[in-house]
């Protein structure tokens, strides 16, 4: 991705972090992995899933980018991704996976930002991988949503779910259900917020239609769990993607950009949302759930 300076504005800037200190520390892990590269049977994959607006990038970025023995291809890598319009979406598989493996670092972070419809074909095609879906509440990815990319965003999403093709990734592996559901929903007075939340559902959706809660390859975790207990997380994350160092989060703490509690959606939406939400519940090993409630089983999710 070429950085460009416009001018009268600074340098882009992403979790606070400049990014051209970003690249040049990127420069320089690759630049120590090919005097030093890790060993074939060490090498491990990390995939990040999850709705846009849901702190994928703040898990990849923030957290994970400190260790010189992991590499993060941004979800704009040529190794990764192809000609579409948007380029966001991924190479054919086997393309990808070939480029993954010949970077010698002891972990790979990728994002598939539009691949969430094919967890287990990626995983599939990397056997040394393993998966993140992150989950944050749906107010709060709502209201990010609005934020980031203005109101008509969630409107263009929902509609192209509804109305694109098979090869637009906002349609691709939505089932029957998701696009009746939505086609209802849509004759409804929805609000901007109520779009980008029915966007949520849509693509969280896609957590229970592939069955990803019984893939002992891909770990559920909480935004909120990552903003209140970062080195728990953090210790969870790397050792599930098979990176047993010790690595450290940069706060104790992490700000985190809740909802407005006057951002309310409408009663339907609400309820589809929140129904999802709740299914969630408390999965094993489930990062939100309070200590007391991980002692007792059936704790409600909201």
């Amino acid at each position: 991705m070429i950085v460009t300076r416009l001018r009268g504005r600074p340098p882009a800037r992403r979790d606070d972090e400049h990014i051209l200190r970003r690249r040049l520390r990127s420069a320089t892990k690759r630049a120590l992995a090919v005097v030093a590269p890790a060993p074939l049977d060490n090498r491990r994959v990390l995939l990040i899933f999850g709705c846009q607006r849901s702190g994928t990038t703040m898990l990849q970025q923030t957290f994970l980018d400190r260790s010189r023995r992991i590499l993060i291809l941004e979800e704009h890598d040529r190794r990764l991704v192809g000609g579409d319009p948007e380029r966001i979406q991924w190479r054919p598989l086997t393309e990808v996976a070939a480029q993954i493996r010949r970077l010698p670092f002891e972990l790979v972070v990728a994002k598939p930002l539009v691949e969430s419809h094919r967890v287990l074909q990626i995983l599939d095609v990397l056997p040394t991988a393993r998966a993140v879906w992150l989950l944050r509440s749906y107010r709060d990815v709502a209201l990010s949503n609005v934020r980031k990319f203005g109101a008509a965003k969630g409107f263009d999403d929902i509609r192209r779910v509804v109305e694109g093709s098979v090869t637009d990734w906002r349609r691709a592996g939505a089932s029957d259900r998701t696009v009746q559901t939505l086609t209802e929903f849509r004759r409804l007075d929805l609000t901007a917020l109520d779009a980008a939340a029915l966007f949520w559902w849509v693509r969280n959706r896609l957590f229970y239609e592939q069955n990803l809660q019984s893939d002992r390859r891909v770990l559920l975790l909480r935004y909120e769990a990552l903003i209140r207990e970062p080195e728990t997380c953090l210790a969870r994350v790397t050792e599930h993607g098979g990176f047993r160092r010790g690595l450290r989060s940069p706060a104790k703490r992490v700000r985190s950009n809740s909802h407005n509690p006057g951002s309310t959606l409408s009663a339907p939406v609400e309820a589809l949302c929140a129904e999802l939400w709740s299914e969630f519940g408390w999965l094993k090993g489930d990062d939100l759930a309070p200590r007391a409630s991980r002692r007792r089983a059936g704790c409600d999710a909201g």
